[in-house]
C-alpha cells in the first residue's frame, strides 16, 4: 500500500474567492481521512436452519462440558478449534467467514494470492454475563457471527439499551481528551445485530460486550483469520488452513 496521504475528495471546482483569506470551498475538497478503521457488517440470508443446527451443536457440548471455558465474568465457550470441525453446519459457517475475509482482503490490501488460517470458538452468554474490553492477538482479521440475535433485556434490567451490545472502542487514545460534541471525530460504536449477521474487523480493534440481560442465551461464534501471502511459505501456524 502507498504511504502517501489519500487523495482529496472529488468536488466541483469552486469559484475564486473575492477575499483570498476567506474559506470558500466545500470542506470535503480539503478533507483527508488518514487513519481509517474498516468494519464490515453483513447479514447472511436464509440462516434460520443453519443457526438452529449450530445452537444444537453448541448446547449439546455445553451440557457435556459445563466447565469448558469459564471466564471470570461467567461466559461459557468452546476451545478455539470449534470452527475447524467437520460437521456440516460448522463447515458452512467457516465458508461464510472465509468468503467475507477474502472480500475484505481484496478491498483493503494489495492485489495478490493469499492463504487464510482460521481458528474460532462458540461463546454463550446468559443473564449478567459480559466480555471485558479486549483485542485479538496474532491475527489480521477477527469476526463474530451471531447464531442468535441479541434479545431485548427483561423488565427491570439495568441499562437495558446496552444489554448484550458489542461496542468497538475508539483506537485513537487522544480522542478521549477531545472536549467537543459527539460526532464523526468522537462517537460510540455500538452494534445490535440480528441472527445471521457477521461482523469482521481488524484484530487490533478494542471491543467489548456489555452485560447481557435477555431472557434466553445469547450465542455467537467468534473467529480469527490470518492472511498469508503465498510467496511467504506455508509454515509457522498451528491453525487449520481453509481452502
Amino acid at each position: 500500500m502507498s504511504a502517501d496521504l489519500p487523495p482529496f475528495a472529488p468536488t466541483a471546482t469552486a469559484s475564486p474567492a473575492a477575499d483570498p483569506d476567506t474559506f470558500s470551498v466545500p470542506v470535503t475538497q480539503c478533507l483527508r481521512s488518514i487513519f481509517p478503521t474498516p468494519l464490515f457488517v453483513h447479514e447472511w440470508p436464509n440462516s434460520d436452519d443453519l443457526n438452529q443446527a449450530l445452537c444444537d451443536l453448541i448446547f449439546a457440548e455445553e451440557i457435556k462440558k459445563p466447565d469448558g471455558g469459564k471466564q471470570t465474568v461467567g461466559t461459557w465457550y468452546t476451545d478455539h478449534s470449534f470452527i475447524n470441525r467437520d460437521q456440516v453446519p460448522i463447515r458452512r459457517l467457516r465458508q461464510r467467514a472465509l468468503t467475507l475475509a477474502q472480500a475484505a482482503t481484496k478491498g483493503m490490501m494489495r492485489p495478490g494470492d493469499y492463504r487464510y488460517i482460521i481458528d474460532g470458538w462458540a461463546n454463550v452468554l446468559r443473564s449478567g454475563q459480559y466480555n471485558d474490553p479486549h483485542v485479538h492477538r496474532r491475527s489480521v482479521w477477527s469476526g463474530v457471527y451471531y447464531v442468535t440475535g441479541n434479545p431485548p433485556a427483561v423488565d427491570g434490567a439495568p441499562n437495558p439499551l446496552l444489554s448484550g451490545r458489542i461496542e468497538f472502542l475508539d483506537p485513537r487514545g487522544g480522542a478521549f481528551f477531545a472536549d467537543m460534541p459527539e460526532g464523526a471525530m468522537r462517537r460510540r460504536a455500538l452494534l445490535d445485530p440480528p441472527a445471521g449477521t457477521m461482523i469482521l474487523f481488524p484484530s487490533w480493534l478494542l471491543h467489548m460486550v456489555h452485560p447481557y440481560y435477555g431472557p434466553t442465551p445469547r450465542v455467537v461464534v467468534a473467529f480469527n483469520l490470518n492472511v498469508v501471502p503465498t510467496e511467504r511459505g506455508k509454515g509457522g501456524h498451528a491453525a487449520k488452513l481453509v481452502d
